[in-house]
């Protein structure tokens, strides 16, 4: 019988099986093959000059060239395991800023060779064996290059993220390195859910600005524009802020220049952020509320205020009183203009408001702030729970 009579009738599994077993005696040769054609495809560079790159390398090439026996051995049913040396040089890779281009071009080489291989110790198949051999290595293939892939871009998300604290917290003074100059004038942004996300990746291109996006983690995401003219911030709102879905939130500090800008733009975020998320809003600016914000971060405050309603809060009537002062604020203190508000005549506005005064010991005219935001506090969802 022919060597190809024979392989038609042998199961593929056999069919596999005797291929690699051909092929495990030549892993040294396989090794040497691929680190050659990875000189030839990869450019120099200072990390991949460095010992220990090259060692993770080498392990990477060794583990992955068993993994591609193994998977083929096994079959499409099997589940060869990604070798954990490529996740761990796909780090180093990310940390040592070797491009990921570079990286899965070296991949794509080493895929090649053993190809290369399989093809000359797989002469004697049928046809359609051949093929779903062929289809079974690129199978692998796709697999290892997508996590490794992915792998990478975690890291480089960490390292980013890192970078940036350290930016935040002082201890660097530069972020050129990640190709975001801190220079310009900034507009911080925190963002919430896939939309909001979306809208972030998209901007740069309709303000001509730098964009500087991090993941703090898989809901949030810190974004820094930065153009080399001050923002107007309810342009880029307008542009940031499409129809949102439930939980999505969009918060925006002001603008801010230099490093000690972008530092306070990132600031106001997290306060209108954490507006947001006391509210139930959106999209929140922090120059719309920053009174409020701060007695939400402040715990001292917000006690404070609190406990300034305390006198009209206590009263039967107390609710009317409230809508009154509300009504009176937002009028710009026109008490004809809070009277229709509230639906009653000026004198009664008139005679609430004295007795409001009574309340808490002071003219209106002298506390209009902290009543606006102690008022804006007791609204909150958060103050009724």
């Amino acid at each position: 019988m022919s060597p190809r009579a024979a392989s038609r009738n042998a199961s593929s599994q056999e069919l596999r099986a005797a291929v690699v077993e051909r092929l495990r005696p030549r892993q040294s040769e396989i090794l040497d093959a691929i680190v050659a054609r990875i000189r030839g495809v990869r450019p120099d560079s200072a990390a991949e000059r460095d010992s220990r790159y090259r060692d993770g390398d080498l392990a990477a090439c060794v583990e992955c060239i068993e993994y591609a026996l193994t998977g083929i051995e096994l079959g499409p049913q099997g589940s060869a395991p990604v070798p954990a040396a490529a996740i761990a040089q796909a780090r180093h890779a990310s940390r040592s800023q070797v491009a990921l281009e570079t990286v899965l071009l070296c991949y794509n080489a080493g895929h090649r060779v053993i190809g290369e291989f399989v093809m000359e110790e797989a002469p004697q198949l049928p046809p359609q064996a051949l093929r779903h051999l062929i289809d079974l290595q690129w199978s692998l293939f796709e697999r290892l290059i997508a996590t490794v892939a992915a792998e990478y871009k975690r890291s480089d998300e960490r390292r980013l993220l890192e970078r940036v604290q350290g930016a935040l917290a002082g201890e660097s003074r530069d972020l050129d390195d990640v190709g975001y100059s801190v220079h310009a004038w900034h507009l911080g942004v925190i963002a919430t859910g896939a939309h909001a996300r979306k809208a972030i990746r998209g901007l740069p291109a309709s303000f001509d600005c730098q964009l500087l996006r991090v993941s703090r983690d898989q809901e949030t995401v810190w974004a820094w524009f930065g153009a080399s003219q001050r923002p107007k911030i309810m342009e880029v709102q307008s542009a940031l802020s499409p129809d949102l879905a439930a939980g999505e939130i969009l918060a925006v500090g002001g603008p801010g220049r230099g490093l000690d800008g972008l530092r306070q733009t990132h600031r106001e975020a997290r306060g209108a952020h954490l507006q947001a998320l006391c509210t139930s809003e959106q999209v929140v600016r922090y120059a719309a509320s920053p009174l409020l914000i701060a007695a939400l971060e402040n715990e001292t405050l917000a006690t404070w205020l609190r406990q300034f309603l305390a006198p009209i809060r206590g009263r039967p009537d107390s609710d009317a009183l409230l809508d009154t002062l509300r009504a009176y604020i937002d009028a710009e203190c026109n008490r004809s203009s809070a009277a229709a508000v509230a639906k009653v005549r000026r004198q009664t506005v008139g005679n609430r408001l004295r007795l409001a005064e009574t309340l808490l010991g002071r003219p209106l005219s002298s506390c209009l702030a902290e009543l606006d935001v102690a008022l804006r506090l007791a609204n909150l969802p958060s103050e009724e729970t």
